[in-house]
C-alpha cells in the first residue's frame, strides 16, 4: 500500500511544488475506505471518494481540489467523473464490483508472494539465486509477448486489454455480468 500510497499523493498534489511541506501544511488528509464505504458511494460522493473507487486504492486524498488539476490533463478519471451528469447507477455499480474483484485480486496476489518468498527462503543460497533469476526471465518473457494477462477466482474474472494493467481498459467478469471498460 505504501507505494500506492506516495502515488496518489503525487498524483493529488501534483500543482504543489514540495510534496512534504503540502503534507505538513495539512493540505492532504489520507481517508483510509472500507468496502462498507465503497458500497456507499454515489455520483454526489466527493470526487476524492470516487477517485478512490475509479483507481481501486482502498484510500482517498481528501481537501484536495482536484476538479482544477484534472481539467487541465484530461485524465480518465476527468472524462468519466467529474461531469457528474454523465455518471450512471450502472457505471458506479460495476466499479464498485470492479473494485471488490481487484480487492481480492490484492489479496490473493499478496498470499501468493508470501507463499514464494517462503519457498524462496527455504533453499540454499545458490538454489535461490538460481531460482530467482528464473523466475525473473519468465516474468520477462511474459511481459515481451504483450498479451493481455487474465486473472481469475471466486470473485470474478479479470482481462486486461493491454499489458500496464490499466483499470480503463479492461474486461470484468463477475455474477453472470460482464463489464467492459474501455479508454475514452
Amino acid at each position: 500500500m505504501s507505494d500506492d500510497l506516495l502515488y496518489e499523493l503525487n498524483y493529488s498534489l501534483q500543482s504543489s511544488h514540495n510534496l512534504i511541506d503540502s503534507l505538513l501544511s495539512c493540505d492532504g488528509v489520507i481517508k483510509p475506505l472500507s468496502l462498507e464505504d465503497i458500497e456507499k458511494i454515489d455520483k454526489h460522493s466527493s470526487l476524492e471518494i470516487l477517485r478512490a473507487l475509479y483507481v481501486c486504492k482502498g484510500f482517498g486524498i481528501a481537501d484536495i481540489d482536484l476538479s482544477n488539476q484534472q481539467a487541465k490533463y484530461q485524465s480518465s478519471f476527468y472524462l468519466s467523473f467529474c461531469d457528474r451528469k454523465k455518471i450512471s447507477d450502472e457505471y458506479l455499480e460495476a466499479r464498485k464490483a470492479l473494485y471488490k474483484s481487484v480487492a481480492s485480486l490484492k489479496t490473493s496476489l499478496q498470499e501468493q508472494q508470501i507463499k514464494e518468498n517462503q519457498r524462496l527462503s527455504s533453499m540454499e543460497y545458490k538454489e535461490r539465486e538460481r531460482e530467482k533469476r528464473r523466475l525473473q526471465r519468465e516474468q520477462e518473457r511474459e511481459y515481451i509477448q504483450e498479451k493481455p494477462q487474465i486473472f481469475e477466482g471466486d470473485w470474478g474474472k479479470i482481462i486486461f486489454l493491454d499489458t500496464e494493467q490499466n483499470l480503463s481498459n479492461l474486461i470484468h467478469i463477475h455474477s453472470n455480468k460482464c463489464d467492459i471498460f474501455t479508454k475514452s
